[in-house]
């Protein structure tokens, strides 16, 4: 339930799926609530606004030039030519974006798009993404199950993914049968073992929630992704 399970799970529900949303945390947000509640973009109205250099190519080049050869295109042009598109879909689902400021002092494009009262370095105000999109959620009629961390997908014997398990905080399990299953399940940086796989880095960050240890990946490996 951080920024991309809700997005997909309030998408699927306006496509009149009936959504159920596992948490492994206590409250949603993930690695979003602990951002600065700052988005990435280019091509966008504020920035036009702004009378900024509006162009989507000057954040394409940007990425791929500092992320070198850990940079699959394929998704990188996606993410930057769509990124327009992402901020008018938070700001429909009640994300309040109000000014815009460069990625770094020493950079001249300004693309990080700030979400409301938090113009300048700031984090763990990403809250202001996470409970309007909760909120969206809910108001849809979506359920979260709170302090359930999924483990294990199930599968039919064509091999295709029918539902997933969890477990509960206080060790009981959870089972849901479903025709789809989503995969939002944050990313790896509090798991050392996943970690040391990265050349050059060493391990733990803080800025991350202490449920972030890659189960996901666990999870789709056990199955054959």
């Amino acid at each position: 339930a951080g920024a991309a399970g809700l997005s997909s799970a309030i998408s699927a529900m306006e496509e009149g799926a009936k959504v159920l949303l596992l948490e492994k945390q206590s409250i949603t947000g993930g690695s979003t609530a602990r951002s600065g509640g700052k988005v990435l973009g280019a091509g966008t109205e504020l920035m036009t606004e702004y009378n900024m250099d509006n162009n989507p190519d000057l954040l394409y080049d940007y990425l791929m030039e500092v992320g070198q050869d850990f940079i699959n295109e394929d998704l990188l042009k996606p993410f930057v030519y769509g990124s327009a598109d992402n901020l008018d879909y938070l700001s429909q689902h009640g994300v309040v974006f109000e000014d815009v400021e460069a990625v770094h002092s020493n950079l001249p494009i300004w693309w990080v798009h700030n979400t409301l009262g938090l113009s300048g370095m700031t984090d763990g105000h990403g809250g202001r993404i996470s409970v309007p999109l909760t909120n969206s959620f809910e108001e849809l009629g979506g359920e979260i199950v709170y302090n359930t961390a999924a483990n294990e997908l199930i599968t039919n014997a064509e091999g295709k993914v029918v539902g997933v398990k969890g477990v509960k905080a206080d060790g009981s399990v959870v089972t849901v049968n479903a025709k789809a299953v989503i995969l939002a399940t944050g990313g790896y940086a509090q798991n050392r073992e996943m970690m040391a796989r990265i050349p050059g880095d060493t391990g733990y960050y803080s800025s991350v929630p202490a449920s972030n240890t890659g189960d996901g990946l666990v999870m789709a490996g056990a199955v054959g992704a």
